[in-house]
């Protein structure tokens, strides 16, 4: 069973990433959800998933010092980004390179790769 986090600004983005990964991946557990990222990094602390999936929105800070809070607490965490808006392609290849993909919440969840 595949253990997921969420993070995301608003409850709405959060139950459409969890029906996503209910089609996409069923069978896996929703081990936490996070509208702040404070609470993101308390709850990848305290259940170490195997992958989180990350509104941009709701970074405090820009995706690199999250990567970079990341690789410190569980380095081994599948992370994915998603993003209303269109992301500086330098950032897209940056982030491509550290994580498992980034995506533009207008995706079907169908086309996410978690895993």
């Amino acid at each position: 069973m595949r253990r997921i986090l969420i993070a995301a600004y608003h409850p709405l983005v959060i139950k459409g990433i969890n029906q996503a990964l209910a089609e996409q991946l069923p069978g896996s557990e929703i081990v936490g959800q996070a509208t702040t990222i404070q609470k993101f990094i308390k709850l990848l602390a305290r259940h170490k998933p195997d992958a989180a999936v990350v509104d941009v929105a709701v970074t405090w800070k820009c995706g690199v010092d999250l990567l970079e809070e990341v690789e410190r607490i569980h380095p081994k965490v599948v992370l994915h980004f998603i993003s209303i808006h269109p992301l500086d392609h330098h950032v897209v290849n940056y982030l491509e390179r550290q994580t498992q993909g980034s995506y533009h919440k207008s995706v079907n969840g169908s086309h996410m790769r978690l895993f």
